[in-house]
């Protein structure tokens, strides 16, 4: 944040979207599942719960070696996410003026941050074969178990509390030692204007580079490499999604048709492979790059249109109408986005289908999860338009905010449909790039290729769309810096 706009603060950004789009679809899908130990030992005596303590107490020791050698994927795939996320979201809450920092922001942002590492707890655990809390969380959806889909949302909910309460409580620390000046002491920081006119310097040169004209704003992103490098990746993809068949010679109904030779190797009439009952895998990759995008850009859209209406609201009534639109926001970030998609089905079980439209290739649990889904990114267009409205920038401005917003989301919901997908929790009639990962880790090491495509489309769709959310953003003019 304090290098914003220089080639520090890119390299940082491009690494944190690397590590946001790279560990499940990439990295840790190659992996087969692996559990807490080898298939040739045994779980200790239950004692204490903790495989550690147990082995140790049952005088098994060698049994920690296996186990802790087991957890070295999973741990190294959630380290790679977790500082990623973490250093976006505290750059993000760095940028922002004083009067946007409030308790509602902090416990907005924390339930952001809940609901991913929720979602990648998920996943690593089915990843890797770990009985854990999210395996159980999805075995209880898959059963139709209401006791414990009760028991798991009470859970969810007291967690999100206590983490939202510890928060809290440490942002009032931090204001409280920002008002006394102890972190200028300990970081040792010259500031030879206040903090009030270094933000109103800030926010002059932030107005001057909003009250551009599109023109001058799309020309100034063309000469940046990222903008241009990520602009050629995402309208890739856009014609993929829109003319699939120009890559693939199989239609729709096709790929979707079964075929014989399950997991055959490339050849001349499937270049790039064969999946489970024989789909051509460049033709599933292809129309599911076009069903991810059409899902994706369906739930911006939703979200987007919430989020103008509450942001507009927020902006107009000032402080006191933002701090309470954006309290109203938290309702949003409760329950993670995995939790309310997969609600509909724990709760009415088999009748969830029944009854229920289906538009196109879109199933009846696509058709239940595309609106909540959108729901749940209003909160972010909501804080994007309402911010813009509060720095007394023009209707231009809030149109460059929306505008670099809008990519950022998209690979939001690029990424939660593919979880869903890999969880098994879409129906026969689609093309789902996460189903398709899901299913070809069953034969992972006779088909890699079943496994290896999808995965590198979801990662190349999540990374594109990340890169050009980089590439979309204005710095402060360098014409006008900051003295230090």
């Amino acid at each position: 944040s304090r290098h914003r706009g220089k080639k520090i603060d890119r390299f940082i950004q491009i690494l944190t979207a690397l590590g946001i789009s790279l560990p499940f679809f990439l990295l840790v899908s190659r992996f087969e599942p692996t559990g807490y130990l080898s298939v040739e030992f045994t779980n200790p005596p239950f004692v204490t719960g903790s495989l550690i303590f147990d082995s140790i107490l049952s005088g098994q020791q060698y049994l920690i070696d296996d186990y802790l050698l087991h957890m070295v994927l999973p741990v190294l795939s959630f380290s790679i996410f977790m500082p990623a996320l973490i250093t976006r979201k505290t750059r993000s809450f760095l940028k922002k003026k004083s009067h946007k920092n409030s308790i509602s922001s902090i416990t907005a942002i924390t339930g952001a941050i809940f609901g991913y590492i929720f979602i990648s707890v998920v996943l690593i655990e089915v990843l890797f074969g770990l009985n854990g809390f999210g395996q159980l969380f999805i075995d209880a959806f898959l059963l139709y178990d209401y006791f414990m889909i009760i028991t798991v949302l009470f859970i969810i909910l007291l967690v999100f509390v206590i983490v939202t309460l510890c928060s809290n409580l440490l942002f009032i620390l931090y204001r409280v030692l920002i008002n006394k000046g102890h972190f200028k002491r300990i970081l040792k920081l010259k500031y030879n204007r206040s903090t009030y006119e270094e933000e109103k310097l800030e926010n002059e040169n932030v107005k001057t580079e909003h009250e551009g004209s599109f023109k001058e704003y799309l020309i100034s992103r063309l000469k940046s490499p990222i903008f241009f490098l990520s602009m050629i990746l995402v309208l890739f993809f856009i014609f993929v999604s829109i003319f699939p068949q120009v890559f693939t010679q199989y239609s729709f109904q096709e790929v979707m048709t079964p075929q014989a030779g399950s997991w055959a190797p490339p050849s001349p009439a499937h270049p790039l492979g064969q999946t489970f009952m024989g789909g051509d895998v460049l033709g599933r990759l292809m129309w599911g790059i076009r069903d991810s995008m059409l899902f994706g850009i369906s739930v911006v859209f939703i979200g987007l249109i919430g989020g103008a209406i509450f942001g507009l609201i927020a902006g107009k009534f000032n402080i006191l109408g933002y701090r309470i639109i954006m309290g109203f926001m938290i309702f949003f970030y409760v329950f993670p986005v995995l939790v309310l998609v997969l609600l509909p089905l724990g709760l009415l079980g088999p009748f969830a289908f029944i009854g229920l439209p289906i538009i196109g290739s879109l199933g009846p649990l696509t058709f239940i999860s595309l609106p909540i889904i959108g729901i749940l990114l209003i909160p972010n267009f909501t804080r994007t338009i309402a911010d813009s409205i509060l720095d007394e920038v023009n209707y231009k401005g809030i149109g460059k905010a929306i505008i670099r917003s809008i990519p950022l989301n998209l690979s939001i919901a690029i990424l939660i449909y593919a979880s869903i997908g890999f969880l098994g929790f879409f129906l026969d009639n689609q093309v789902i790039l996460g189903t398709d990962i899901s299913q070809g880790r069953v034969n992972l090491s006779q088909a890699p290729w079943a496994s290896f495509w999808p995965s590198l489309a979801v990662f190349g769709m999540v990374f594109s769309f990340l890169l050009l959310n980089i590439g979309l953003q204005d710095y402060i003019s360098k014409k006008r810096p900051l003295e230090n």
